[in-house]
C-alpha cells in the first residue's frame, strides 16, 4: 500500500500504483474547509427535499447518463489508482 503524506496547503499527488506516475491531484482541505463544504451541501438538502419524486428521478437519470458517458475515463482512473486489473 502506498503511504501518502501531504504538506500543509499543498495538493496531494495521486500516483499510479504500478508505475508511480502521477494520475491526478487532490486539494488538501483543512478541518474548517471540510466544515464549510458540509454546511454548504446541507443547504442544498432543503432544495432537494422540495423536489417532487419525478424531479428527483430526472436528476438521478442525468447523473446516471453522466456516469455512462464518462464510464471509460472513470474506469481508467480507478484502475490506475488501485492497480487492479480491468476485470475487477
Amino acid at each position: 500500500m502506498n503511504e501518502v503524506y501531504a504538506e500543509a496547503n499543498a495538493p496531494l499527488v495521486v500516483r499510479e500504483t504500478a508505475t508511480g506516475q502521477p494520475v491526478g491531484r487532490v486539494e488538501v482541505m483543512t478541518a474548517g474547509d471540510v466544515r464549510a463544504t458540509v454546511n454548504e451541501l446541507r443547504g442544498w438538502s432543503a432544495e432537494w427535499a422540495g423536489l417532487s419524486g419525478r424531479e428527483r428521478v430526472r436528476w438521478l437519470f442525468r447523473y446516471r447518463d453522466w456516469l455512462l458517458d464518462n464510464e471509460s475515463d472513470l474506469a481508467t482512473v480507478l484502475q490506475q489508482e488501485t492497480g487492479k486489473p480491468w476485470a475487477e
